[in-house]
């Protein structure tokens, strides 16, 4: 009986309905802070610990556009230096391809490029750029309908009637069938990652 009694004490009913009240309050504190960190962006273990940081401004811009200048200059003066320029006859695209799969023929390509001066070839902005960005999207995002082409798929459609045109005349071939119009895609694409 005095089990029972002891049940039923409001003390202790008092206590246990308190206790269940601040549970329920800290979990619904604990839903509104993470619903409101989902609402904000997430942020990293480093920025939890730091706290939040002000972006860095460059502390001295003179010395570091005075450092940028040198290594220009010191770079123009290396390339300057060299008198051998890079004979496209000797490593032509056929030998290049080559020499990745051969570790000897590919040493000997990289000593005779770290001797010679380095090829400046123009390549045409819109494709540079896209290089320069690294989209990996370059071939994904073509399209068939002329006026909807972005300007990228324009110029490489233009480097590819060159180098068909290129091709035909040097086969004298009027038409070409879909494994040569692949192989010439294939091929402008492997000269473009090769050159840029």
């Amino acid at each position: 009986m005095q089990q029972s009694s002891r049940l039923l004490d409001p003390r202790d009913e008092m206590d246990i309905d308190q206790t269940l009240r601040e549970a329920s309050v800290d979990a619904n504190l604990k839903e509104g802070d993470s619903k409101n960190n989902t609402a904000n962006q997430r942020i990293s273990y480093r920025q939890a610990v730091t706290g939040p940081r002000e972006p860095q401004q460059k502390q001295y811009p003179e010395l570091v556009k005075l450092i940028e200048q040198w290594i220009a200059y010191i770079r123009n003066a290396l390339s300057n230096k060299k008198k051998l320029a890079f004979d496209q006859k000797l490593w032509h695209y056929d030998e290049i391809m080559a020499a990745f799969v051969d570790s000897e023929k590919f040493k000997s390509l990289m000593q005779y490029k770290l001797q010679a001066k380095p090829i400046y070839l123009n390549i045409l902005q819109t494709i540079r750029l896209k290089f320069k960005h690294r989209d990996y999207a370059f071939f994904y995002t073509f399209t068939r309908q002329y006026n909807t082409q972005p300007q990228h798929q324009q110029v490489f459609m233009n480097l590819i009637d060159e180098a068909t045109r290129k091709y035909k005349e040097m086969h004298n071939a009027h038409m070409l069938n879909r494994k040569n119009r692949d192989q010439i895609t294939n091929m402008l694409r492997k000269k473009l990652a090769m050159d840029y």
